[in-house]
């Protein structure tokens, strides 16, 4: 997963008359240092680096546990998570770097006032946005899911899927329809400029199921090829979409996702066959679930039939587990593939009894609570879109009562729940992760330790080799599983 970051500063102390709303937009661009306001400025590059905080302008940062740190087109910092083989795995690690980029972020404190004042000065702002001398600047370090429409554009999860697979909107049917039947769980929710919920961060800026643009025409899996991998083995699928900050749902996606995207490229004929089903207009769709309280609200499929969220799930759902069934019970993710299939029929259940689980494990139905409990204290618009920005925030500046109510309260559900599942304690598991923050993991490793140590790495759209070898299938440290593949858990198995 890539997650990209913005570090925004709190100037309400010395700007009083924004009432403690930092986020109406002339403001947040003005004080954006992931500078996309800066890109089309016309600065130099020399000038915008004194506008990005040392501690975060580190660029092409390939770090010994394989993720990636550097500054995106933008000059907003980004992180990309190790590559990872499983779905535990990649929860592991994009947690792993949540944490990295909290650390990395505490550094920044002793420039974010400096850096603030030369943005300023640069943009011609008035002094009244000035820090005063002395006083120092809180700022907030969010994952950045929302563009200035809070449109989400900051999260990418990446797949690479077998380079036979040919990418069209029939042949990637059975992922696309997991998409959109999984709005109700994977929709991280946020607060619309109107102060409206939302469930869909992305919901409103969809156009089409597949493409290459990004800009203009969003889709729900950008097809641009840019594999991470072996290029003649694979292909990368890059879906541009939610974020959610609890644990469960990020590893129930991925193991979901993961196994629509198996049905698609061994099951030609089930993706065909599903393709009928896509609804012809996928905004009118979308915008059905993303508006709306009620996970059964209906919307017109491809057939003319009409169908619901949870009934899309149970359809994808029987498929999946008709896989699973004739997979090898010795392929290394096959126990994760039952968890995954147990999981997800647990969720369909929950759905259709309104289970609280759905509260205690789900951003998206979190964020509702929050977000009804304060429009009933009477917030407006502007306090609801401060909320929504503040429960992004990773850093200590984050309201304490409130991190509580959301990014621990979720985390610990969620932790709980894999432990359960895959049979170690909670503290077991963020230890790995923890871990995970200087330790290798896996094939990106080996990838980042090459580049590190000035070994010739060809680098370009057609993805990664090595000239001296084959980093793909090099020898690999013990704790790895079969066929090389990283074992997550493998430190903790006694």
């Amino acid at each position: 997963m890539e997650t990209e970051y913005a570090l925004r500063p709190d100037v309400t102390a010395f700007a009083p008359r924004y009432n403690g709303e930092i986020f109406e937009r002339d403001l947040r661009d003005l004080t954006n240092y992931s500078q996309e306001a800066l890109v089309y400025s016309g600065f130099s590059n020399s000038q915008k680096n004194r506008f990005t905080p040392p501690a975060l302008a580190v660029a092409e940062t390939f770090m010994s546990n394989g993720m990636h740190n550097y500054i995106d087109i933008g000059h907003h910092p980004e992180l990309s998570d190790a590559e990872s083989f499983s779905a535990l795995g990649l929860t592991l690690c994009h947690f792993a770097g949540i944490e990295y980029m909290r650390q990395k972020a505490q550094r920044v404190g002793p420039f974010a006032s400096e850096i603030h004042n030369n943005r300023m000065d640069a943009l011609g702002v008035k002094a009244s946005f000035f820090v005063p001398k002395g006083q120092d600047l809180t700022y907030h370090l969010q994952r950045q899911v929302t563009d200035g429409d809070r449109d989400s554009w900051g999260v990418h999860l990446n797949l690479s899927a077998a380079r036979e697979l040919v990418p069209s909107d029939e042949s990637l049917s059975p992922l696309l329809l997991a998409m959109l039947g999984s709005i109700p769980l994977f929709g991280a929710g946020y607060v619309s400029g109107a102060g409206e919920y939302r469930n869909f961060q992305k919901g409103s800026s969809i156009r089409c199921y597949t493409g290459d643009d990004t800009v203009f025409v969003k889709p729900l899996i950008n097809l641009r090829d840019e594999p991470h991998a072996d290029a003649t083995k694979y292909r990368r699928l890059h879906i541009v979409g939610n974020d959610p900050v609890s644990v469960y749902p990020t590893w129930l996606r991925a193991g979901m996702y993961e196994l629509c995207l198996s049905l698609c490229e061994s099951r030609p004929e089930v993706a065909y066959k599903l393709a009928e089903l896509l609804p012809e207009n996928v905004m009118k769709s979308i915008g059905i679930l993303n508006t709306t309280n009620n996970p059964f609200a209906s919307f017109e499929l491809g057939d003319g039939t009409l169908s619901n969220a949870p009934n899309l799930l149970e359809l994808l759902h029987e498929e999946a587990a008709a896989f699973v069934a004739q997979e090898d019970p010795g392929y290394e993710l096959h126990e994760e593939h039952q968890l995954v299939l147990q999981e997800w029929r647990a969720m369909i259940d929950a759905l259709y009894a309104e289970d609280p689980v759905l509260h205690e494990l789900f951003d998206v139905y979190r964020r509702r609570d929050l977000y009804q409990q304060a429009r009933e204290k009477g917030k407006g618009t502007k306090a609801l879109q401060r909320l929504y920005h503040l429960t992004n925030d990773i850093t200590e500046n984050c309201p304490p009562g409130l991190k509580r109510q959301f990014q621990d309260y979720l985390a610990n559900n969620g932790w709980e729940r894999l432990g359960q599942l895959y049979g170690y304690e909670p503290e077991e598991l963020k230890a790995v992760a923890s871990d995970y923050v200087s330790s290798p993991t896996g094939r990106a490793a080996e990838r980042s330790r090459d580049i590190r140590n000035g070994n010739l790495i060809k680098v370009d759209w057609g993805g990664w080799c090595n000239e001296e070898r084959d980093i793909f299938r090099a020898n690999v440290p013990p704790d790895y599983g079969l066929n090389g593949h990283y074992d997550p858990l493998a430190r903790v198995r006694v």
